[in-house]
């Protein structure tokens, strides 16, 4: 068994501080919220998905490193789609959906349709336990690969980024630029070429803090 020595035990402590420190913002936010009780009982009733990632990865055609999992707290969510202007008339495409929370966000907040691609299947399927749990309407849940999956007329665009590598992060650059109406982006961690940026900024995500980049195509 390893030593546990003082720095794993400041940074133990610190990532438990900034998890409380997370919650206790979605709480004072959202805590008047049934649906907020609601999706964190599921979710919190699911398998961990570094689990189901763990034990995946391996039959993927993708790089493992670009399967590390991470979440953003429900009031980030809120803010980077505020700031992305998103409206109930936008197609919101989650690009990497996970567990699905910020699709069935999206929905449940600001009454737009929405698509999450995922392409571990066990992640998916929490997907969609969460959606068939939460009663939302207007979500598409896709098992697939984000390089690869049609984007239709999606509007706004949600990257999870920072653990995508360079070749995807250009791959879907590609794809969003061919899509023939206006589109917006929120892309953690770097930005999309060829897309002009509008704004960027630090948020907490449940690993720490990352830089978010918002662009559009017009």
């Amino acid at each position: 068994m390893a030593d546990v020595t003082p720095d794993i035990i400041v940074t133990a402590l610190g990532n438990m501080a900034h998890q409380a420190v997370t919650m206790t913002r979605d709480m004072l936010r959202f805590g008047r919220f049934p649906w907020f009780w609601k999706m964190k009982s599921v979710l919190s009733g699911l398998e961990p998905p570094y689990m189901i990632i763990e034990r995946e990865a391996s039959g993927l055609d993708v790089p493992a490193d670009e399967l590390i999992y991470g979440e953003a707290p429900f009031f980030v969510l809120e803010h980077m789609m505020k700031k992305a202007g998103l409206t109930p008339g936008d197609r919101f495409f989650d690009m990497g959906c996970g567990r699905g929370a910020p699709v069935v966000f999206s929905c449940l907040r600001f009454g737009c349709t929405a698509t999450g691609i995922e392409i571990v299947p066990g992640l998916y399927e929490q997907a969609k336990i969460l959606a068939g749990k939460m009663g939302t309407g207007g979500v598409e849940l896709i098992r697939g690969d984000i390089r690869e999956e049609p984007l239709g007329k999606g509007t706004v665009f949600y990257i999870p980024g920072t653990t995508f590598h360079v070749d995807t992060i250009n791959a879907l650059s590609e794809k969003i630029l061919k899509i023939e109406n206006p589109v917006r982006t929120i892309c953690l961690s770097y930005p999309l070429p060829g897309l002009k940026i509008t704004c960027r900024e630090k948020l907490p995500f449940s690993w720490g803090k990352a830089t978010v980049y918002y662009q559009s195509s017009g």
